[in-house]
């Protein structure tokens, strides 16, 4: 069971991120603006100072395609236009990224696959709140990594320190 809107509509006009992959970046880039391959890139901010979770026009705010089905998973794809979200500057390349949701026995297996044409950040991350007992109130999530980045708060955004990764508590 995820927890989420009751529509399509409600999704792309209230939910904030709810329920959605979140790109082409997680998190914040820093004043709106970074460096790639010596080219400074803008982009729209929306938290602050910051640019948020792709900002306007990110991957939560587009429907994504149904690519395959099958007993266990299922595969959504999105193919990014060179630009899009830009409003004014930002984002190059023309990403094809797929997700493929499988339910293996009690777990459920998120995995990303991306290519571009260009170089371009992706930093993909999904906002979904799953349980698989029914009860939403009665779960427990362990998220299991090799590295993670440092934590961030509002008026940081990561600095792209990666620490090595602990499993379990």
């Amino acid at each position: 069971m995820v927890l989420g809107c009751d529509t399509l509509e409600d999704y792309l006009t209230r939910s904030r991120h709810f329920g959605a992959v979140v790109g082409r970046y997680g998190d914040r880039i820093a004043g709106g603006r970074f460096t790639l391959d010596g080219v400074t890139h803008r982009l729209p901010v929306n938290n602050g100072p910051n640019s948020l979770r792709g900002g306007p026009g990110g991957f939560a705010s587009r429907v994504w395609r149904v690519a395959e089905v099958s007993g266990t998973a299922v595969t959504l794809e999105y193919v990014s236009a060179d630009g899009e979200g830009r409003r004014g500057g930002g984002l190059s390349g023309h990403p094809t990224v797929s997700l493929t949701y499988t339910l293996t026995g009690d777990a459920l297996r998120l995995d990303y696959r991306a290519t571009t044409d260009a170089p371009t950040v992706l930093n993909l991350t999904d906002h979904s709140y799953f349980t698989l007992s029914g009860n939403l109130l009665d779960g427990v999530a362990t998220a299991y990594g090799r590295h993670a980045g440092r934590g961030s708060c509002p008026d940081r955004p990561p600095r792209g320190e990666v620490r090595r990764g602990r499993r379990g508590s």
